[in-house]
C-alpha cells in the first residue's frame, strides 16, 4: 500500500487483509476504480499503477467470510460482462475446476447464498454458478507439495503457539516490568516476533523482521516455533512467486483475475510492479468480523483430505 492511503488491517487464519477508506476511492486511485466500473459498495482499488483496464487484477480474499465472498462473486458477475473476463486463478486450488456442476445450481440463489454463509462455497465457485453462456472458468493456481508444506507448517505452528507466546511474554515482562535486558532485545523486535508467531504478518513486516533478526537466547519451545513460523513465511512467499508465473504462463484471453490472500496480493503486486506490468488491487468491501472460525474449520479439513489423499 502507498503512502499515504489510510487503511485499517483485518486478520483472519494466516491472511493479513487491508480495509480502505474512501480517501483511497476519492484520491489517487479514483481513476483506475472509475475504469474498472466498481461501484465502492462492492470493492475498493488499494493500489494500482494505472488508470485504465489492467492486465491483473489481484482480488484481497479474506477466505470464507460471507460478506466478502458475496462481493468477490458480484466482482467476477461484472467482469465477466464488462471486462471480457473468462477465467479466474483461485489460491487453493490446484487444477481447473469444472464449471459444469456449479452451473447446474445456477438457478437456485438461495441455495448458493446459504452456502456462502456456512462457509462451503467461495464467491468465485458461485459467480460460475451464476454466470451466463460463454461462462466463467476457475483455474488453479496451486502446487501440491508446495502447498501441503505451507499447511504443516500452519498446523504445527497452531500447535506451538501458546507455548511460545507465554515464553515471549515473559521475555517482555522481564525487560519492562524488571528492566532485566535479555540479549539486546528491542521492543520492536519483540512485536515483530509476536506477529510472526501468530502468522499475522504482511511481505514488508516479514522482511522488516529478517533485517532486525537477533538471536534471544530463547528456550527450545520459543526457537522451534520461530523456526516453524519462518518456514511458514518462506513458503508463502515461495507460493506467491509460483502464482504469478503460473497465471502469467496461461493464455487466456481478458485481464488475468487473481482471487488471493492479502498476504499474496502484497507480495504479487510488487513483483509486478517491479516487472512493468500494470495491475489493481482490489479490497472487497468488508464491514462483519467473527468469521475466523469458518476459515479455520476450511484450513483443517484441507490437512485431513490431503492427509487421506496420501495415504
Amino acid at each position: 500500500m502507498q503512502a499515504g492511503a489510510a487503511a485499517r488491517k483485518f486478520t483472519i487464519g494466516w491472511t493479513s487483509f487491508w480495509l480502505a477508506t474512501s480517501a483511497i476511492a476519492s484520491g489517487e486511485f479514483a481513476a483506475t476504480q472509475k475504469a474498472l466500473g466498481l461501484p465502492s459498495s462492492l470493492a475498493t482499488v488499494v493500489d494500482a499503477n494505472t488508470t485504465n483496464l489492467p492486465q491483473y487484477i489481484l482480488i484481497q480474499d479474506i477466505h470464507r467470510h460471507p460478506e466478502v465472498q458475496d462481493h468477490i462473486a458480484a466482482i467476477l458477475l461484472r467482469g465477466h460482462s464488462k471486462w471480457g473476463l473468462r477465467s479466474v486463478f483461485l489460491e487453493g486450488a490446484f487444477s481447473d475446476i469444472d464449471p459444469v456442476p456449479l452451473a447446474s445450481a445456477a438457478g437456485n440463489r438461495a441455495s448458493l447464498t446459504e452456502r456462502i454463509r456456512r462457509g462451503d462455497l467461495s464467491g468465485a465457485e458461485m459467480a460460475v454458478a451464476m454466470a451466463p453462456h460463454p461462462g466463467l472458468q476457475l483455474k488453479g493456481l496451486e502446487a501440491v507439495d508446495l502447498y501441503k508444506a505451507n499447511l504443516a507448517a500452519w498446523e504445527s505452528m497452531e500447535k506451538q503457539r501458546d507455548g511460545a507466546l507465554r515464553e515471549l511474554e515473559t521475555i517482555r515482562l522481564l525487560q519492562t516490568t524488571l528492566d532485566v535486558d535479555i540479549a539486546q532485545i528491542s521492543a520492536e523486535q519483540l512485536d515483530h516476533l509476536d506477529l510472526l508467531l501468530r502468522l499475522k504478518m504482511k511481505p514488508s513486516e516479514y522482511a522488516d523482521y529478517l533485517a532486525a533478526r537477533s538471536d534471544i537466547g530463547s528456550s527450545v519451545t520459543l526457537a522451534r516455533a520461530i523456526e516453524t513460523a519462518e518456514t511458514f513465511y518462506r513458503l508463502a512467499n515461495e507460493r506467491s512467486r509460483i502464482f504469478l508465473q503460473r497465471a502469467q504462463a496461461d493464455a487466456s484471453d481478458g485481464p488475468k483475475v487473481l482471487v488471493i490472500g492479502g498476504f499474496h496480493t502484497a507480495a504479487m503486486a510488487s513483483a509486478l510492479r517491479a516487472q512493468g506490468k500494470t495491475f489493481a488491487v482490489l479490497s472487497p468491501r468488508v464491514t462483519e468480523s467473527g468469521y475466523d472460525a469458518l476459515y479455520e474449520r476450511r484450513l483443517h479439513q484441507s490437512i485431513s483430505a490431503l492427509k487421506i489423499n496420501s495415504n
